[in-house]
């Protein structure tokens, strides 16, 4: 289960954090943030799905011009706070199977001119224990290629994992 989302410079929201229970209500007056909470969770599915930044934030369209994913409202041009040049979206979730929760971030930079997005920083910790991090605070790999992301992973503990899948 969800427990808390943390929004960045993420559309209306230069910096907030829903905590979320088992039923959660949200309700507000027109232009509120509403529909803005809404695009946070659409954008973390999108990645669940797999989808690319370019897809969860604009479309994704499928063979025979059948439209499979409607885009974030506004796209790259409205996803961050006030034009900054980044946002970042944070979940925390919490597992029956493990005693500390799950924190997933992704830190998504904007290039305004060419109306693209890249991944930034990237992370996933259970607890304190890293479990992949692209610039962890200790030894942070080298990032200047800036298509791909390179990423930490503890020793022994993701990578033997991958292996079985």
């Amino acid at each position: 289960m969800l427990t808390s989302l943390r929004l960045e410079r993420f559309k209306s929201f230069p910096d907030a954090t829903l905590h979320l229970g088992p039923i959660t209500t949200l309700f507000g007056t027109n232009a509120s943030g509403k529909s803005n909470l809404r695009d946070a969770f659409r954008f973390l599915h999108g990645i669940s799905r797999g989808y690319t930044l370019a897809e969860i934030i604009g479309e994704k369209w499928i063979e025979g011009g059948v439209l499979q994913w409607r885009g974030i409202r506004g796209g790259t041009r409205e996803a961050t706070f006030r034009g900054a040049p980044s946002f970042a979206i944070q979940v925390e979730t919490r597992d029956p199977g493990f005693q500390e929760p799950f924190r997933y971030r992704i830190d998504v930079a904007i290039d305004e001119q060419y109306a693209t997005a890249r991944v930034a920083r990237e992370s996933l910790y259970l607890g304190n224990r890293m479990q992949f991090d692209s610039h962890p605070d200790f030894d942070p790999p080298n990032q200047q290629d800036l298509q791909r992301l390179r990423i930490r992973l503890p020793v022994g503990s993701l990578t033997k994992k991958m292996t079985r899948f």
